[in-house]
């Protein structure tokens, strides 16, 4: 399993706006692509974000990436976001699920 966490800054705009293009633009090209596990975005203050991308290897990340790039490109630049610090490692395989709640 291979994940990506990658913290954001927005320059322009809020979180909001940043998680709502996130889940109709580029969310739905992510949960198309071969060795998708999960995409998580998370609103940390009024201009950062947090965004985990979670896939079976490196190989169909980086694929998952190209596919998605005029559409994350296209964020980035409308929203000026910028990438402060990532990591991108093999992870182990673990599982915990709880109930999900809806706000």
């Amino acid at each position: 399993m291979f994940v990506n966490v990658s913290d954001l800054t927005i320059g322009q705009g809020d979180a909001d706006t940043f998680l709502s293009r996130i889940l109709n633009e580029v969310v739905p090209i992510y949960s198309a692509a071969q060795g998708f596990i999960a995409y998580y975005a998370i609103k940390k203050g009024n201009d950062n974000a947090t965004t985990i991308r979670v896939f079976e290897d490196q190989r169909s990340y980086d694929a998952a990436v190209q596919d998605a790039a005029d559409a994350t490109q296209q964020i980035a630049t409308d929203l000026q976001v910028t990438n402060t610090q990532h990591t991108s490692a093999d992870a182990g395989v673990a599982s915990a699920f709880g109930a999900i709640h809806v706000p």
